[in-house]
């Protein structure tokens, strides 16, 4: 019916309404649990990146060239959002294939 009559149905900009309506689109930050997960993967990357390559990288310098590789800045992993976890996890799952073919 809004449609028909061209009745804005937008929340007022001054409301709780509104307020909730935008704050439920942003991301959430990840919880403990897939930080660990995260931290784990990381280990068994930078240890296969180590065999592979011949250097001695540590996690969180692995961490911090895949952060800075994907987002242009570290940002630390307890801070990453959901949409960022995943671009990460996806990432490192590539570079364990590429490894895992050299």
């Amino acid at each position: 019916m809004n449609g028909l009559y061209q009745i804005d149905d937008t929340k007022d900009a001054e409301t709780d309404e509104y307020k909730q309506q935008v704050d439920s689109g942003k991301p959430k930050t990840i919880d403990s649990n897939k930080a660990k997960v995260l931290k784990a993967k990381i280990k068994e990357l930078a240890v296969l990146a180590s065999l592979k390559t011949g250097t001695d990288i540590t996690p969180d310098a692995m961490y911090e060239k895949l952060s800075d590789t994907k987002f242009l800045k570290i940002i630390p992993i307890e801070k990453l959002d959901t949409e960022q976890f995943l671009t990460i996890d996806c990432y490192i799952k590539e570079l364990e294939k590429a490894y895992s073919k050299k």
